[in-house]
């Protein structure tokens, strides 16, 4: 990438930064941030105080909320963490590897990541690199790594984990900070919600939202 490419895309962030600061509530996190997430869509709720109230049950794939949250939480805050959690549920227990991914749990998510072989990490620049392929999933929604070489080469979207993330939605989160698929620099990061794991191939998902993005 030369120097004018460089220089665009560093002035599309910037231009991106107080948008961002005055949508997003909470805390915008690079991809080596991401355990300490802690961003929200909706200005009234604090998903990392209702952190504290899902647990992830490995043998059943499943988020679990705690007793404590009915009486700790007001009637606003309990419904949003129940909805997300029922929502998050089905993705989990469908979940279907295929075989060039691999499954971990931590950080109270489920992690999907596909074992390709890329090369190893290529750097392209002082802050991109090839990055990986992989979704992890929270109770609140799912983040997305997506490497260089997938975003440039795409097609109609690609399935991790079983869960499709259709190439529209890619490019729009893409053109948000002047970037397009084909040229993209590096690897990308996100997050989504609703829940971007309920779709099916075909679906262009066109409601979806998304924030904290960075490259890889």
């Amino acid at each position: 990438m030369n120097l004018k490419k460089s220089l665009i895309i560093g002035a599309s962030v910037l231009a991106l930064a107080p948008f961002a600061s005055a949508t997003f509530v909470g805390t915008q996190v690079q991809a080596n941030e991401v355990d300490s997430v802690s961003v929200s869509q909706n200005g009234d709720i604090d998903i990392q105080k209702l952190d504290a109230y899902v647990s992830f049950d490995e043998n059943n794939m499943e988020y679990k909320i705690s007793d404590d949250a009915k009486d700790d939480l007001t009637e606003s805050e309990l419904q949003y963490l129940q909805t997300k959690v029922s929502e998050t549920n089905i993705t989990t227990r469908s979940i279907e590897l295929s075989e060039n991914e691999s499954i971990d749990f931590k950080d109270n998510a489920v992690e999907v990541t596909q074992n390709i072989d890329s090369g190893g990490t290529t750097l392209r620049a002082a802050s991109y690199k090839e990055g990986i392929n992989q979704v992890k999933v929270y109770w609140w929604g799912v983040r997305v790594w997506l490497s260089k070489t997938t975003v440039n080469t795409i097609g109609a979207g690609i399935t991790i984990g079983g869960i499709w993330i259709p190439e529209p939605f890619v490019s729009k989160v893409l053109a948000t900070v002047g970037a397009v698929i084909g040229i993209s620099p590096g690897g990308v990061v996100f997050n989504s919600s609703p829940h971007l794991a309920q779709l099916v191939p075909g679906n262009l998902g066109s409601g979806l939202n998304f924030w904290g993005f960075s490259f890889q």
